[in-house]
């Protein structure tokens, strides 16, 4: 495996090849990143390590998601119940159903004597699918075109997005694809096609160009409203060849445009756009495991949702539609910002559900709070970090402590640099910080007030 070239994916959040790794309890979640005769190499987000080398008899592929009709169990029948605990590798754990009510199944988890109400969105019927067995993955080397040997793997993204392959490397004109054999066989049928493209995209006048120019021009007449609406969040997706590969994606595939009755394009910053995806593009996979939904495709800076019912729409937007907002304050500000035990931060990601907020150095004299989350969890967010700054000053005027300038320091091209996770920092743990907690409780109606410099911002 180059590792360059599963980096560069990860980057661009596109899925690599998902399967079922078996643990202690249940099946974790995973994907695949490299293969020998005798183990599969998987990398499970929760595990530690989360890279394992694993039997194959301990791996095996997620069943085929099927959307209507939603499947019905009965007494006794063997499901398994998806888990996303904190911390943890997102699970399926065998268990037997019992009874149904109020879209909610009785589910007995026998070798544990216990049992628990589930909702119905999170139960399957137990996987039939069996271990898997050497030779079940194979590599195969490709000589590049002489014209596109400056090509990088990410101008071959496309492929691992549509067949079951999970590694495309470039490397001295040739090009190595991993993942099974039916994966590899379909991926190199479309590598003309994915040639001809990047041709395309290049301004080239591979044979493909003209219709690819023809579709190109046909989905843009068909769809100029909506392309009117998102124009001013589509500019620029790099100069690695990422835009170019998008290019001549969208035009190849522009003739084969999902029919549904919904359709949605959501636009996203270029900091919310790998968040949204998620890693190795599972919130993608997640929305399109959602029953009624027919496609969606993600291409910086845009998801767009293809959906049979406006249901279908709602639920997949609910999960990608994420939003990244940075609130700075002043690093001596943080023990009273936080509150004791970090309760004033842990209060917020309560009372607003928001998916996450981290802390981040910033040039060793402020910190960067990076919320991440729905628009409205995180705009929530910001409120009440707003009343959080407010109750800190506070705090520091009654010590009688000097003034502070809120303003957050300016960026500077290599300001990333110095900006660290603080968990390497000493915790906040002053001894007099206020309890804030209470009265966090009530800034949904607060002013931010003094916080015209706190600078709060995506």
């Amino acid at each position: 495996v180059q590792h360059s070239s599963l980096a560069s994916f990860g980057q661009l959040g596109l899925m690599a090849l998902p399967v079922e790794v078996r643990g202690e309890n249940g099946w974790h979640q995973g994907h695949v990143q490299d293969f020998t005769e005798a183990a599969v190499i998987v990398h499970v987000e929760g595990l530690e390590p989360a890279v394992q080398t694993v039997g194959y008899d301990k791996v095996r592929f997620p069943p085929t998601s099927v959307d209507e009709p939603r499947p019905t169990f009965k007494s006794g029948d063997e499901v398994e119940v998806y888990r996303a605990d904190e911390g943890s590798p997102l699970s399926w754990f065998a268990g037997v159903a019992g009874e149904l009510h109020d879209e909610k199944l009785t589910v007995s988890y026998p070798d544990d004597d216990f049992a628990e109400d589930v909702e119905l969105k999170a139960v399957r019927p137990r996987s039939d699918k069996a271990t898997l067995k050497p030779g079940a993955f194979v590599a195969k080397q490709i000589a590049i075109p002489a014209d596109l040997a400056d090509t990088k793997s990410e101008d071959y993204a496309e492929l691992v997005e549509k067949h079951p392959v999970f590694s495309v490397a470039v490397d001295a004109g040739s090009l190595t694809l991993k993942g099974t054999e039916e994966g590899v066989v379909s991926a190199e049928q479309q590598l003309a096609s994915c040639f001809d493209a990047i041709r395309t995209a290049r301004g080239g006048a591979g044979p493909a160009a003209p219709a690819a120019a023809a579709a190109a021009e046909k989905e843009e007449s068909e769809d100029s409203a909506a392309e009117e609406e998102h124009a001013d969040g589509a500019g620029g997706a790099g100069d690695d060849g990422v835009a170019g590969h998008e290019a001549g994606a969208e035009a190849s595939a522009a003739a084969a445009k999902p029919k549904a009755a919904f359709s949605k394009t959501l636009t996203l910053s270029e900091e919310s756009f790998p968040h949204a995806v998620g890693r190795r593009h599972a919130n993608v996979a997640g929305a399109r495991a959602i029953a009624g939904v027919v496609a969606i495709s993600a291409h910086k800076p845009n998801i767009t949702i293809h959906a049979n019912t406006q249901e279908a729409l709602d639920q997949a937007e609910k999960l990608l539609y994420i939003h990244v907002s940075t609130f700075t304050i002043p690093r001596s500000l943080l023990a009273d910002f936080v509150g004791p035990d970090e309760a004033n931060l842990n209060d917020v990601k309560e009372k607003t559900g928001v998916k996450k907020i981290k802390q981040i150095e910033n040039q060793q004299t402020h910190i960067d709070f990076v919320t991440i989350g729905a628009p409205d969890a995180v705009k929530n967010v910001e409120t009440m970090f707003a009343y959080m700054l407010d109750s800190a000053v506070h705090a520091r005027k009654e010590r009688g402590e000097p003034d502070l300038d809120l303003a957050p320091p300016a960026r500077t091209p290599d300001a990333s640099r110095n900006r660290s996770r603080t968990r390497n920092a000493p915790k906040a743990s002053r001894a007099d910080a206020p309890a804030a907690s209470a009265a966090v409780g009530a800034a949904g109606s607060a002013s931010p007030g003094a916080r015209a410099g706190a600078g709060a911002g995506a």
